[in-house]
This record gives structure tokens, sequence and C-alpha cells, in this order.
């Protein structure tokens, strides 16, 4: 089963049959393609997305749809953390923890 599938099965949908996820996929790779990303992280990258929407949920946060959108989002978000020195990963969460405190959360 491919990633568009599993994205649709994960959001409660039904799956696609090959004729109508093929459209579909064209231009999931072309948006890869695009942002320069390797189809081989697809499943990684909708884990990643699976867990961002948990997170999402359990905050009150409305989660973001599983597109091909929030899977790039999160390989950026990937490619941002590891271009990040430890002083500004350290201070980014002290920024968000004094943010959550502030929220009562």
């Amino acid at each position: 089963m491919g990633v568009i599938n599993s994205a649709r099965l994960i959001q409660g949908w039904t799956m696609l049959p090959p004729s109508d996820a093929e459209p579909i996929a064209k231009v999931w790779f072309e948006q890869l393609k695009a942002n320069k990303m390797e189809t081989s992280n697809l499943p990684d990258l909708l884990n990643e997305a699976v867990s961002y929407r948990v997170k999402c949920i359990a905050s009150g946060q409305t989660p973001p749809p599983l597109t091909i959108e929030t899977l790039i989002a999160m390989e950026r978000r990937n490619q941002t953390k590891s271009s990040l020195s430890q002083e500004e990963i350290d201070g980014r969460a002290a920024v968000r923890a004094s943010m959550e405190a502030l929220n009562g959360r």
C-alpha cells in the first residue's frame, strides 16, 4: 500500500483504487522533486506528520491534514532542527516552555 492510501486510511477515509491514486501520486512526486526530496523518506515523514497531528490534537489545536504539504513541512522542520546550534535549540525550548507556562499547559 502506498503512502497516499496510508495517509487516507489514517484519516478515516477509504483507499483509492490505483486509477484514482495515480494522478495524485504524480502531483506528489512533482512536489517532492520541486522541493528536492527523496521518495524513500515518505514513510518516515508520514510517521512524523502523524505524531505532529497527535500533538496538535492533544493540545486542543486543529491538526493539519496529511497532505504532501504536511510531509514537505516535516522534512523542512527536520532540516531546520539539524542546522540549529545547540544554543539555538536550547533557547527555543526555553521560549516554548515559558509560553506554555503562560498559557497554563
